[in-house]
């Protein structure tokens, strides 16, 4: 029942984040309020701080205590079991990957690095036509500047595909990549509607 209530019916969305969600408070964690995949426990007392975040079914716990975040982890196991639909372990341990987005910290120098660089070669992957699309050294091309005009056959898959393409990028801005920010925000513009210039 609850397979079929979490990926089986248009409201398994809401009924999966109400019962994860109750299953959060039971466990003494408050939602925070400018975020709302993000659940907190803080004791005062004993200064424990357990930090996790949730994206549908994926979650990533931390906190200032070792102890209390295994606890919290045997308890997430005990209500939900420790294997996923399909029969596979759970698999429990360091972040390496959250949500497309790699991890990377390196402890002797204390430094976090995160990349997408795997979701931009996924969307090369799936879209195969776009290594084809002439190259704009800059993020977004000036009047004047284009170093060709794609065949009118990429073209039109563009044309075909613009809105996952367009999501696709948008992802990469808002995980990882403000950089690339004004540019598809331009892009974007033309999400419903891409005429000849934004395919180019």
């Amino acid at each position: 029942r609850l397979l079929k209530a979490q990926y089986g019916l248009k409201q398994a969305g809401q009924l999966w984040n109400k019962e994860i969600s109750g299953f959060m408070t039971s466990q003494g964690f408050t939602r925070a309020g400018c975020e709302s995949s993000l659940y907190y426990y803080h004791n005062a007392d004993t200064k424990l701080v357990i930090l996790c975040i949730l994206e549908v079914d994926d979650l990533c716990i931390c906190g200032s205590d070792d102890a209390a975040v295994e606890t919290f982890r045997a308890a997430l196991s005990k209500k939900y079991g420790d294997k996923v639909p399909g029969g596979a372990d759970i698999a429990w341990g360091p972040l390496s990957s959250f949500m497309g987005v790699r991890i990377i910290y390196d402890r002797s120098t204390r430094v976090l690095t995160m990349d997408v660089e795997q979701k931009i070669v996924d969307i090369f992957r799936d879209h195969p036509s776009l290594e084809k699309i002439p190259i704009h050294w800059t993020p977004l091309a000036t009047k004047g500047s284009s170093p060709g005009t794609p065949s009118a056959t990429i073209q039109r898959y563009v044309h075909e595909r613009f809105a996952t393409i367009a999501g696709g990028l948008i992802y990469l801005v808002v995980s990882c990549r403000p950089d690339l920010a004004q540019a598809v925000g331009v892009l974007a513009r033309y999400m419903h509607g891409p005429t000849p210039e934004a395919v180019v």
